[in-house]
């Protein structure tokens, strides 16, 4: 212990960590020594570093030697586990393992990416080309009750189809003012739409995306003012004829470039991320010359009764080619 108290007094001589850099063996300075092993200056410089301590001002001598204490402690038990080689323990070497794949894709992907300066122009081309993704048009919702025409109706057929929608209409009236009296016509009278078959479009633009809605129907919608409100007309498709009643609106959203510069950076980085990992593992797998025994794969498939193909596998990355960033907020 004599020998840990001297070693601290001559290095926390100083007022800021900075200024061993003037000593002769600099952060070798040894703290603490065992068998075969020593405590430095630097290993507990390294946890006070990570602590938030600049100044020995901020600590006390207790402090420093619990954190010489505690390196020991680590240090005696490892040399303690190589002993018992429990390093050749699978579950311990899969865990080495796991941090090593960490460490390289952080060296060699995360932190180039995420130190690399994304210049404004390239933020602006990236927000151009991405546009519709952070903007949306005004959208409406109906609810709507469908009347549809047989395959290739006859123009009789048309006749008793609209006859029927007209007859509804005229009952969709009456009953305008009631609080369910449409959504009850839409349950008793429409036919099953193929895009929308409980009668509910959801929210649409003026040309009846994103949900198919047939242009004849999304016109006449924005016609109407306000939620509630029914339109009194017929509307003929080529699918037969629909009665239309605003449920829902959606102003339009217009987010500008500058608002949105922080999350434009970190999709950019995202995708980057995504894209040269992907890169990266996959020319690992060439120059290794990764190669899937195909029969040894089979015979192993074959008793679980599974089956698959070597080309799906060695396409597949972790699952990789199916993630992506985030879709910005609408």
């Amino acid at each position: 212990m004599l020998l840990l108290v001297i070693g601290i007094g001559t290095y926390f001589s100083f007022s800021n960590f900075s200024e061993l850099n003037t000593l002769e063996k600099g952060d070798s300075l040894v703290l603490a020594s065992f068998k075969n092993e020593k405590v430095i200056a630097a290993e507990v410089e390294q946890v006070l570093n990570s602590q938030g301590v600049s100044s020995v001002s901020t600590i006390s001598q207790n402090h420093v030697t619990n954190i010489i204490d505690e390196i020991i402690r680590g240090k005696v038990m490892h040399k303690e586990a190589l002993r018992l080689k429990l390093d050749q323990d699978p579950e311990v070497q899969a865990a080495i393992q796991q941090l090593l794949n960490q460490k390289l894709l952080q060296k060699t992907i995360i932190e180039p990416v995420m130190n690399r300066t994304i210049s404004e122009a390239e933020l602006k081309t990236y927000f151009d080309q991405h546009k519709w993704d952070y903007s949306r048009p005004q959208q409406i919702r109906v609810a709507d009750i469908f009347i549809q025409l047989p395959e290739n109706a006859t123009s009789e057929e048309r006749v008793v189809k609209r006859a029927k929608a007209e007859e509804i209409l005229k009952e969709a009236i009456k009953q305008e003012s009631e609080r369910f009296g449409f959504g009850s016509l839409v349950n008793i009278h429409s036919d099953k739409h193929k895009l929308y078959p409980l009668g509910d479009t959801g929210f649409f633009g003026h040309n009846g995306q994103p949900n198919g809605v047939p242009i004849e129907v999304a016109t006449a919608a924005f016609t109407l003012k306000n939620n509630g409100e029914l339109f009194k007309e017929i509307i003929e498709t080529s699918e037969g004829f629909h009665i239309i009643k605003r449920v829902g609106y959606k102003a339009a959203i217009e987010r500008n470039f500058k608002d949105l510069k922080p999350l434009l950076t970190q999709r950019i980085r995202n995708e980057e991320l995504a894209r040269k990992k992907i890169a990266f593992i996959n020319n690992l797998k060439t120059r290794q010359k990764v190669k899937i025994e195909s029969e040894n794969l089979t015979t192993f498939l074959n008793k679980y009764e599974l089956k698959s193909s070597s080309e799906n596998i060695m396409l597949t990355t972790n699952g990789d080619q199916h993630s992506g960033p985030p879709p910005l907020p609408r």
